[in-house]
């Protein structure tokens, strides 16, 4: 496999390695085949309007989407079992998540989302699904 740039994201094979974040503006489609986002690996993309996740999906790594300030709402396909820690924290302008019903813990990951408000922005689809804080959020932010 070699790494593969299509529109400002570096794929590895099934994977997505990561972004040039000043080249990824606007709204964001993630090829269909694609199994795994890497830690960090859309990172600081400000400019990221929305992004369509394609339902090959099955992990997000730690910090995927974190800082990613401009994005405003993300449906997580039922495909997706894992997300990592803070995979979503800092995205400011995130109002609304629908959660993959296949999501059993949530470690952090929506910190600092100030639109986030209370968990009923959040669709979860079962009881066991635990979003958590653990003490390392900054103040303000979601189940602080």
């Amino acid at each position: 496999n070699a790494i593969v740039s299509e529109n400002s994201i570096k794929y590895f094979g099934k994977s997505i390695l990561g972004t040039n974040p000043d080249e990824v503006i606007g709204d964001i489609v993630i090829k269909e085949g694609v199994k795994g986002i890497s830690d960090e690996a859309f990172y600081e993309c400000t400019q990221m309007t929305s992004i369509k996740l394609p339902s090959s999906l099955t992990t997000i790594g730690d910090n995927a989407f974190s800082y990613c300030s401009s994005l405003t709402s993300i449906t997580i396909p039922d495909s997706v079992t894992e997300i990592g820690e803070y995979a979503f924290s800092d995205c400011y302008a995130l109002k609304t998540v629908v959660m993959s019903k296949n999501v059993k813990s949530l470690d952090g990951t929506f910190c600092c989302c100030y639109n986030l408000k209370k968990r009923g922005n959040i669709r979860l689809h079962y009881e066991n699904t635990s979003p958590r804080c653990d003490g390392k959020c900054c103040h303000g932010g979601i189940y602080r």
